[in-house]
């Protein structure tokens, strides 16, 4: 018999939305723009896969998080301006859709 964890939520949010985004932010730090973008895109799949409440809105956050991130912008090389193309391109490779 299954039983869900009452706090299943919240550890899927501290877990994905605290630990994730500081090992991304890391990344930034270090130059690694591009694979950031990517961890940035497929935090946002998981979390959107995952069966917790709120998950829509975690999703929405890693996927904000590509256009604000000021520091991702000038590792990445890409204007903010041209980002929603690169981000599209990038998109399209983790959800394996075709743009």
């Amino acid at each position: 018999m299954f039983v869900q964890d009452e706090m299943w939520g919240k550890k899927c949010h501290k877990i994905l939305g605290s630990y994730c985004r500081h090992l991304i932010d890391k990344l930034v730090a270090d130059e690694k723009g591009e694979l950031a973008l990517r961890l940035f895109l497929q935090c946002a799949l998981v979390v959107n896969q995952l069966p917790f409440e709120q998950n829509d809105v975690l999703a929405y956050e890693f996927f904000s998080q590509v256009r604000t991130h000021s520091k991702l912008h000038s590792h990445i090389g890409v204007s903010p301006y041209k980002l929603d193309l690169h981000v599209a391109e990038v998109a399209s490779q983790v959800f394996q859709i075709s743009i």
